[in-house]
């Protein structure tokens, strides 16, 4: 298994440059972005000693660092939310509804938990969350894109395949010299032992 560092730095550029490249299409910058992360209910979180919020705060900042974005205008929050118990907060689309209320009028949303596109980010977010938005009084929500195939990305990927390639290389067992028979080797002693 491979284990992609919340701050990986490819990762982080990629999903910065596609960022970048959304934000540099409009007319208007977004006052505020939302960097929303799958949630889990909090047991979750408080069973792993709080490594999943952790991590989320990692990327969160790594991505502000890169884009460079003002942390003062970002907030993390958590989307996904079903079910009864506790989940992780603040929440997405009560955070999308919070930020209209309060006057915000151009929000972006990322989303760097989703490495692609899918129901989460296109229905939940950039459909969903932009009527939230736009129903609470907002007036302009970007989606700002997964990272996909970002060329930084998969640079970044193909690093860690070799270094982790690297660490289990030397582990793999290799047959030694002494062992290896060319085919029918074990027949023919068996016919000298006869």
């Amino acid at each position: 298994m491979l284990e992609i560092p919340p701050d990986e730095p490819g990762y982080v550029a990629g999903l910065a440059q596609r960022c970048q490249a959304s934000l540099a299409e409009l007319t208007r910058q977004p006052e505020h972005i939302l960097v929303s992360f799958h949630g889990i209910p909090t047991r979750y979180d408080r069973r792993e000693g709080g490594r999943y919020v952790r991590d989320a705060q990692r990327t969160f900042e790594a991505l502000l660092q890169a884009l460079p974005w003002d942390p003062a205008r970002a907030t993390m929050c958590f989307q996904s939310k079903f079910g009864p118990e506790p989940w992780l907060r603040p929440g997405t689309a009560a955070s999308i509804m919070e930020m209209a209320k309060l006057g915000t009028r151009s929000l972006a949303v990322v989303t760097p938990g989703f490495l692609t596109e899918g129901l989460e980010t296109l229905e939940e977010i950039a459909k969903l969350g932009a009527k939230q938005f736009a129903d609470a009084g907002g007036e302009q929500f970007v989606y700002l894109p997964a990272v996909e195939d970002s060329e930084a990305f998969v640079d970044g990927l193909g690093g860690l395949v070799e270094e982790r390639l690297e660490i289990v290389r030397p582990r793999m067992r290799r047959p030694s010299a002494d062992r290896a028979h060319p085919v029918g080797a074990a027949s023919h002693q068996g016919d000298e032992a006869r």
